[in-house]
């Protein structure tokens, strides 16, 4: 009996001694959080910044300061070009490398404020696989209403001009493309996921993509010497060519 309460009495001493060290290292850690917390500073904010500019004048002390206007004013800050335009002097550099409906709406807002600005050219580089044919329709019009505006646009095409990019290519004033640039001309596709369709909605797509496809070869046949035949052609498979067929064709005017 005197050895089995030396052995409880034992156990009830480790159990005290384990629950003290808990409670120790709570401690620790609970001071070590509050000291984490105090010491960490707020960020304050920087002062803002005040400029002063100095204006000077071939009138010298002639001038009227009263009549200077002491205030910048910006009406709109909001108003300014996308990420796919850049202006230097009186041209405006176009990037356009995807067709979709960011770039479409981009290219209508960058395209009105070409016209705020009096640029009177620009220059469009299109390295494009294409995308939706309807936000290459949307670019195709905004280019051609652009040009009606006395804007005259260039187009440098490279690497691939494809799809939805061609019409894109083809409405521009002046096409030029690089020696190894490749075109692609193909049939209109829908791509769907987990769609749920009757025999109706099947027959109403197939005319939408009628129509897409002749909309396209109208801006094809406007803008080439292609015959209205050869371009229905060309839709009903995939038509790779490259720039000396363009050439041939009148859908570029240059090669460099």
């Amino acid at each position: 009996m005197d050895k089995i309460g030396r052995f409880l009495q034992n156990r009830r001493a480790g159990n005290i001694h384990c629950g003290l060290a808990i409670i120790f290292a709570c401690v620790i850690i609970a001071f070590v959080a509050i000291q984490g917390c105090i010491t960490v500073q707020p960020i304050k904010q920087a002062p803002p910044q005040v400029v002063t500019v100095r204006v000077i004048t071939e009138a010298g002390d002639k001038i009227d300061k009263d009549k200077i206007s002491k205030s910048m004013v910006v009406e709109n800050p909001e108003l300014q070009f996308s990420r796919y335009t850049k202006i230097h002097e009186d041209t405006a550099y176009i990037s356009l490398t995807s067709v979709h409906s960011w770039a479409s709406e981009s290219m209508w807002g960058d395209f009105k404020l070409l016209k705020l600005h009096d640029i009177k050219k620009a220059i469009l580089y299109l390295n494009n696989p294409g995308g939706s044919a309807f936000d290459g329709f949307g670019i195709t019009d905004a280019l051609r209403l652009l040009r009606s505006g006395g804007v005259h646009v260039t187009c440098e095409a490279s690497g691939i001009v494809a799809s939805a990019a061609i019409p894109i290519l083809l409405i521009c004033d002046r096409r030029i493309a690089s020696r190894n640039t490749v075109f692609l001309i193909h049939p209109a596709s829908i791509f769907k996921m987990f769609a749920s369709e009757t025999l109706k909605d099947v027959e109403a797509q197939a005319e939408m993509l009628k129509m897409a496809r002749n909309k396209y070869a109208d801006i094809v046949q406007d803008r080439s010497n292609l015959s209205r035949k050869e371009i229905l052609d060309m839709l009903e498979k995939d038509s790779w060519f490259d720039a000396e067929k363009a050439l041939t064709w009148r859908m570029i005017d240059e090669i460099i």
